[in-house]
């Protein structure tokens, strides 16, 4: 029996070598192990996966171990959450150092401010007569996000899915919503950057309900240097993103990134390489993003 989100990518081994440079396994939102994400991206012929969970590192030795294993690259990174005037930014840090001590003490202290933040979140919505409580995710349970909490309200009956619930409950306006602890682009890219890795700004189009604010803060965050590159190629992305970020990437001489946002069953529809269907991440932009890591490392 296939396991959630399996079914093959139409895109996968048809256009040459692919690859999935944003993704989630259990270690922070997403239903996939380490271990399972890998043997998927393996069953379905992609050329390398980069593991990015939100804030921690801690499935990347699992999925490292695997990946050499099955003989498939994976590179290791994150997702962090930043804000800059006002807009909530997803910086993603590839080919990172997974043991520097300086990125890893940073993302403890913001492990724990989402925790204190999702316990807060947890409260609100009970107080609010919605079923669940802090006894649904006891201390010891691991991290616990708006996605896992989604997903208890979905078995329960008040949401179609996870994300609905989050859209619903979890975000400015919903009874259970509490805002995020700040962090700086800058102050998160530096963390990246001295863990020897690319800063990538996720999901463009997420930035701001207006493309034209959410393209210009992009920008400026490219030429700023703070960020050394964007997804141009993103599972939510239409033709107007595909070309707009395309125009960035060679208006600064960006790198380019792309990737999946794959959550396995969170995100239900959302496969692993090719997203809804038609994303196709090339190897190329991995090999660029390393290249110029390597050139940076010489000098």
């Amino acid at each position: 029996m296939k396991k959630e989100n399996e079914r093959e990518p139409l895109s996968c081994g048809t256009r040459g070598l692919q690859t999935d440079l944003h993704t989630h396994t259990t270690a922070s939102d997403g239903s996939l192990t380490p271990r399972e994400l890998i043997r998927l991206g393996k069953k379905i012929g992609l050329s390398s996966l980069a593991v990015t969970d939100h804030d921690t590192v801690s499935g990347l030795g699992e999925a490292m171990a695997e990946g050499k294993k099955l003989g498939i690259p994976v590179i290791p990174g994150v997702e962090i959450s930043t804000f800059y005037e006002e807009c909530e930014i997803h910086l993603l840090g590839l080919f990172i150092e997974p043991t520097c001590r300086e990125l890893t003490a940073a993302l403890l202290d913001m492990a724990q401010k989402r925790k204190e933040r999702n316990r807060a979140m947890i409260q609100k919505l009970h107080d609010a007569g919605l079923p669940i409580s802090q006894q649904d995710f006891p201390q010891e349970t691991g991290m616990v996000t708006r996605t896992h909490i989604g997903a208890l309200l979905t078995e329960r009956g008040r949401a179609s899915s996870p994300m609905e619930a989050v859209q619903t409950y979890m975000t400015p306006g919903g009874v259970g919503y509490v805002p995020k602890a700040r962090f700086s682009p800058s102050e998160c890219a530096g963390l990246i950057h001295t863990a020897g890795g690319a800063v990538i700004i996720a999901h463009v189009n997420q930035i701001s309900r207006d493309p034209q604010r959410a393209l210009s803060t992009a920008k400026a965050l490219l030429v700023e240097k703070v960020a050394d590159g964007l997804e141009t190629r993103y599972c939510q992305y239409d033709d107007f993103w595909r070309r707009e970020t395309e125009r960035l990437a060679e208006e600064t001489g960006a790198l380019r990134s792309g990737g999946s946002d794959f959550h396995g069953s969170f995100k239900p529809g959302l496969s692993l390489g090719c997203g809804y269907g038609d994303l196709f991440v090339p190897q190329s932009f991995a090999e660029a993003i390393a290249d110029f890591l390597q050139k940076k490392r010489n000098g």
